[in-house]
C-alpha cells in the first residue's frame, strides 16, 4: 500500500509543475468540524488555526490538541496542537486594558511516506467590538526518498460584533502568495483562500453560522452550521455544504477547565472521518 502511495505522489511531484498541493488551511478542532467546517466566525482557542482575527477575544490561557482520522487511512490523518496566551500589563496593575493574545500552533497531515507540516505563530487584539490578527507560518512538504521543501506564508483575519445577536468575520490564508520551490523545477503554489462568515444568535443557547469560502482556483463553497446547548455545558452540532456535498454532526462538553469535542463526517464510498479535540484552560 505504501508503495502505491509513493507512485502517486512521485507522479504528482514530477509531472505537474502547476499542480497545487494539499496545503489547504484545514479546519481545526472538532467543534468547527461538527459545524460543517466553519472557520472564520467561531471565537475559541482554535482561532490560532482557523481565524487569527478571533484570537484577541480569548480571555484565558489554553492548551489545545486534536486528532483527525480520515477513512481509516494513516495517509490522511491530521494532528494539531497549540497554545494561546493573553497578554497583560503586569507593570501597571491598575490598568486592566488587555494587550492582546498571542498563540502558536503545529499541524501535521499525512504519514511517514508523505506529510505536510505547518508551524505558525500569531497575534490578535480586540478593540471594543472589533478584532484583527496576523499569523506567520512556516510550511514544509516532505516526500520519502525525495526530501523536503518549505516556505513562509502569512494569514490575516478580522471580526466585528454588529449587534448582541450578530457577528461577522473574515480571513485570508497565504496573503503573500507563497510558493514551494523545488530543485526539479516544479514549483507548487500554496492556495490563497478567502473566507467570510456570519453568526446569528437568536437565543443564548443557539448559534446559527454561515460561511463562504473562495479558493482563487475554484468556485466558492458555501457552508452552514448550527450549535445548540441542549443542557448546561453540553452541546449538539451539525453542519453541511451543498457543493461539494459534505454533512457533519458532533457533540461537545465543557467544564471549568476542560473542553472535549467530537465530530463525525460520512463520505459516500470513502467512509467516515472522526475528529477529536481537547482544550485545557490554564489559570
Amino acid at each position: 500500500m505504501k508503495f502505491f502511495y509513493f507512485i502517486i505522489f512521485t507522479g504528482i511531484f514530477f509531472i505537474s509543475p502547476y499542480l497545487f498541493g494539499q496545503f489547504e488551511p484545514l479546519s481545526m478542532g472538532a467543534r468547527s468540524q461538527g459545524m460543517g467546517q466553519i472557520q472564520t466566525i467561531l471565537n475559541d482557542a482554535w482561532a490560532i488555526f482557523n481565524n487569527v482575527g478571533q484570537l484577541g477575544k480569548i480571555k484565558q490561557n489554553e492548551a489545545i490538541i486534536s486528532y483527525t482520522s480520515r477513512f481509516q487511512t494513516n495517509a490522511f490523518q491530521t494532528m494539531a496542537t497549540g497554545y494561546v496566551h493573553q497578554l497583560e500589563n503586569k507593570k501597571d496593575k491598575t490598568n486592566t486594558k488587555k494587550l492582546g493574545t498571542i498563540g502558536a500552533g503545529i499541524e501535521r497531515f499525512g504519514d511517514n511516506l508523505y506529510h505536510e507540516l505547518k508551524l505558525g505563530i500569531g497575534y490578535g487584539i480586540n478593540i471594543e467590538n472589533a478584532g484583527i490578527g496576523i499569523k506567520i507560518n512556516y510550511i514544509q512538504q516532505f516526500y520519502q526518498h525525495l526530501g523536503s521543501r518549505g516556505s513562509v506564508s502569512i494569514d490575516a483575519g478580522s471580526q466585528v460584533r454588529l449587534h448582541k445577536h450578530w457577528q461577522v468575520a473574515a480571513s485570508i490564508s497565504n496573503l503573500n502568495n507563497a510558493q514551494l520551490a523545488s530543485d526539479y523545477g516544479a514549483n507548487m503554489r500554496i492556495p490563497t483562500i478567502m473566507r467570510a462568515g456570519i453568526l446569528y444568535e437568536p437565543l443564548q443557547n443557539i448559534k446559527i453560522v454561515t460561511e463562504v469560502e473562495k479558493d482563487l482556483r475554484f468556485e466558492p463553497i458555501y457552508k452552514m452550521g448550527l450549535e445548540y446547548e441542549w443542557k448546561k455545558n453540553w452541546y449538539l452540532r451539525t453542519g453541511f455544504s451543498p457543493k461539494p456535498s459534505i454533512w457533519s454532526m458532533g457533540l461537545g462538553w465543557k467544564s471549568k477547565q476542560w473542553t472535549f469535542d467530537y465530530a463525525i463526517q460520512p463520505r459516500h464510498l470513502l467512509g467516515f472521518s472522526h475528529h477529536f479535540s481537547l482544550n485545557l484552560r490554564l489559570f
